[in-house]
């Protein structure tokens, strides 16, 4: 798993989008029945007007539930990351995103992200100088060659003040995938526990990252 901090300028996400219901799981088949209803037609018109990065044909959440209660929804879309004055054709959403820096974390496992969140909201967020802000969180996955795909879970962040709580941005951030859905307030919860914990075996502090680590 390899992770690094990337800034970007502002860009613009272009896709088919809809709103979805969040559902109890794992696995939420409105987001599933979303992605498979782009044909692979509709596919490749996306990626012509694509040309930023995160790049591909990406997943991408917005608006979700601070608490991710079950019957509440979500916008999910099926799109690209083009520049911030691409027009959209006709018929397709948009969502202009601000510039401002990110946490990129790369997967090769089976399934896009897995336990990923998990571990970056107990372990990664409480040992970085790194929060989450409010934005869209992006799933870009790739295959290359006859080796497993490689999934890029792209999440905005910002520098938090103080590591000995994990901080909440102005509004929830949350997590999503098409195979795993995670909100804001289960990464705070778990970050959170694992500061108790630390604290509890001994007063051991949250450690920071070097800065001059080039490994996140």
């Amino acid at each position: 798993m390899d992770i690094r901090i990337a800034h970007r300028p502002a860009f613009r996400l272009i896709g088919y989008s809809t709103r979805v219901t969040v559902v109890p799981g794992l696995i939420n088949p409105y987001v599933q029945t979303h992605i498979e209803s782009v044909r692979p037609a509709e596919n490749i018109e996306l990626m012509r007007l694509g040309g930023s990065e995160p790049a591909g044909v990406l997943q991408v959440s917005s608006g979700v539930d601070a608490d991710y209660a079950a019957g509440t929804e979500f916008e999910f879309m099926c799109g690209v990351a083009a520049s911030a004055h691409t027009p959209p054709p006709d018929g397709l959403g948009v969502l202009d995103v601000p510039g401002g820096d990110w946490v990129i974390v790369r997967d090769a496992s089976p399934h896009p992200v897995g336990a990923i969140p998990e571990w970056m909201a107990a372990v990664w967020f409480p040992s970085h100088p790194w929060r989450l802000r409010p934005g869209p969180s992006i799933v870009a996955s790739r295959a290359e060659g006859a080796g497993p795909a490689l999934h890029d879970l792209w999440l905005p962040v910002e520098l938090a003040e103080n590591l000995a709580v994990f901080p909440s941005p102005a509004r929830p951030a949350t997590i999503t995938s098409c195979l795993c859905d995670w909100s804001f307030k289960r990464l705070e919860g778990l970050a959170l526990a694992r500061v108790r914990n630390t604290h509890r075996r001994g007063g051991e502090e949250v450690g920071t990252a070097d800065e001059h680590d080039p490994v996140l």
